[in-house]
């Protein structure tokens, strides 16, 4: 049987989340940029919805992100890929991202709302 696990925004967001006794959602407090308490290929998927633009907006914002996309890399089974939504750019985004090295980026522009023009990206190692 497959888990989902997950990285709460706050401490006490798992203790808000409704238990079920079915649930297959395990959430863990970790810092992003340090996720040295997953095995290796134990994802398939890693899932980051507005992480990247937070620490990229943070002091020390470039090595921050390295950190976690450099885990996240790690954390992935082979064939899987990180998905990043995000409001930057692709001209400010793809580089940034191949910087990692050995990874294959595609963009997809998501649409406009609100004046924002939102674009989702594919990292997968190759």
């Amino acid at each position: 049987r497959e888990r989902f696990g997950g990285l709460p925004p706050s401490p006490p967001a798992p203790a808000l989340a409704p238990g079920h006794p079915a649930s297959r959602l395990d959430f863990v407090l970790a810092d992003v940029t340090d996720l040295s308490a997953f095995r290796p290929s134990s994802f398939h998927l890693v899932l980051d919805k507005g992480t990247s633009d937070a620490l990229l907006r943070s002091p020390d914002g470039d090595g921050k992100l390295r950190g976690m996309l450099t885990h996240s890399l790690r954390l992935l089974a082979p064939g899987g890929s990180i998905v990043q939504f995000s409001d930057e750019d692709p001209d400010a985004r793809i580089p940034t991202l191949e910087k990692l090295g050995k990874v294959s980026v595609v963009a997809q522009e998501l649409g406009e709302r609100g004046g924002v023009c939102y674009f989702a990206y594919l990292v997968t190692p190759s």
